[in-house]
């Protein structure tokens, strides 16, 4: 039991209310209440003189050698998964809710089965394949928004203390979220293609469109981390996010003519990943297609 800064008393606790010899009016409290009663009345009378340390304390042993840069990074490589895996019931929530979603995308641009090049068909297909680019920017941009105000304040420290690099640790922190990352478009595009069959039973142009859900769901991970290195907090970066997203959903090709677009916001389509995205899936969609008339 420690007091004021020193040892009150060490032994069994059954004699810690004999051993501190309490006033009468305290050995009538509760034995945890006569104790603390103790420790706060024994105060010292002065205060201990304050001794400055020195700067810098001399060992007799040399400073131990640092890791090797590949030793370091399988560290922080082995911490972000051991991370990622205490999280599993939020990782488990997240493949649950991209699940739903798809299948509710699904469900609304479902056709009958058969191959059907009219208006109906081609609006529904086009709508498809503009969620399909939509949803994968969403699902990848806001989760860096978080990861990377949650591990800056721990790389900074380690950065401070010397024991790792702030480089490698925030590398660390977005590889060890980059396969769950790719793997939720990887869900959306399985079960929306499935049910809409946009290539009516050709199953390889799978591969294409797997592999732009890829591309944009990078895309949307970078705009995340460029958001969050521009904003002071996760909660500003939360609220400037939709100021860069709507824009994008706006003049991606879907809700406007890419050639009737202003041409004061043209500039936007550049670094719009939905616009590229958007005309990746509709070429791998209708570039064999010939219309009937």
């Amino acid at each position: 039991m420690l007091a004021h800064g020193r040892t009150l008393y060490t032994g069994p606790a059954a004699d810690a209310v004999t051993q501190l010899a309490p006033s009468p009016d305290v050995m009538t409290l509760p034995p945890a209440e006569a104790i603390l009663e103790v420790a706060a009345r024994d105060a010292p009378s002065s205060n201990p003189e304050l001794v400055k340390a020195p700067r810098r304390f001399t060992t007799a042993r040399a400073p131990a050698p640092r890791a090797p840069f590949y030793a370091r990074a399988l560290a922080l490589a082995h911490r972000g998964v051991v991370t990622q895996l205490r999280r599993w019931p939020l990782i488990v929530a997240q493949f649950a809710t991209c699940a739903v979603f798809a299948s509710l995308i699904g469900m609304l641009y479902e056709g009958d089965g058969r191959p059907r090049i009219d208006q109906k068909g081609v609006e529904n297909v086009n709508g498809y394949l503009f969620m399909l680019c939509t949803g994968t920017l969403f699902s990848s941009l806001f989760p860096p928004l978080q990861l990377f105000f949650r591990g800056l304040a721990l790389a900074r420290r380690e950065a401070a203390s010397g024991a790792y690099g702030l480089p490698l640790s925030v590398l660390a922190m977005q590889l060890a979220d980059v396969v769950l990352q790719q793997a939720l478009p990887c869900v959306f595009v399985s079960v929306t293609y499935r049910l809409i069959d946009p290539r009516h039973g050709l199953e390889q142009r799978l591969g294409a469109f797997l592999l732009v859900a890829q591309a944009v769901a990078f895309a949307g991970a970078s705009l995340g981390y460029l958001i969050a290195c521009l904003s002071p907090d996760s909660e500003f970066a939360t609220v400037v996010a939709p100021l860069f997203v709507f824009p994008m959903i706006l003049l991606g090709g879907l809700y406007a003519n890419v050639d009737a677009i202003p041409a004061g916001a043209r500039w936007i389509n550049k670094v719009n990943p939905i616009n590229y995205g958007f005309q990746a899936v509709s070429q791998a969609q209708w570039f064999s297609t010939v219309s009937e008339p």
